[in-house]
């Protein structure tokens, strides 16, 4: 849902007029699951997280979004200092070589006894719980421009973690090769 929210409505504003008579039919889902059914040819293309070129797939990347730590700015964080503010994070959000890095450089977010950790399954309930200032989350640039931009939150950096970027992931679009 992420891709859905941040990337298509402006994609959509510029690309429909360009193409008025195009209807589109727009499915949501893991990545996994749609890039399983792009290769099925079940859909004709997919706008994904890191896709992968398959057999009969072919990939185009469109960005490297980077992943930083954000606080709330209204309201007022309901912890005392960010060094001891629970994380949120969802651990699915980052792939491959960067989620593998910051787990072992930080066994902390597998499981922390000084701490509290709020692991979410969508990018969407991180964010909401930063916005109410429950902790500081792990979001992805594409996530928090809005809410960024908007002064609702900030970046902030924590003790052990690279100050600008702690992960990334890259979005693109997988299609057949025969399309």
């Amino acid at each position: 849902d992420s891709i859905a929210i941040y990337f298509w409505p402006d994609f959509l504003r510029d690309f429909l007029p360009k193409y008025p008579r195009l209807n589109l039919d727009l499915t949501t889902d893991r990545s996994a699951t749609i890039q399983e059914q792009v290769e099925k040819g079940v859909l004709d293309l997919g706008l994904i997280i890191e896709p992968q070129k398959g057999l009969n797939t072919e990939v185009i990347y469109l960005k490297q979004d980077k992943f930083q730590f954000y606080q709330s700015v209204d309201p007022a964080p309901v912890y005392p200092d960010v060094e001891s503010a629970p994380l949120v994070f969802m651990p699915d959000a980052l792939a491959g070589a960067d989620k593998v890095r910051l787990f072992k450089t930080h066994p902390s977010l597998e499981s922390s006894n000084t701490r509290k950790m709020y692991r979410t399954s969508s990018l969407e309930s991180t964010k909401e719980l930063l916005l109410k200032g429950i902790g500081v989350a792990l979001l992805p640039e594409m996530v928090a421009r809005g809410d960024l931009n908007a002064k609702k939150i900030r970046k902030v950096n924590l003790d052990g973690f690279p100050e600008d970027c702690v992960g990334s992931h890259k979005v693109g679009i997988i299609y057949p090769k025969h399309k």
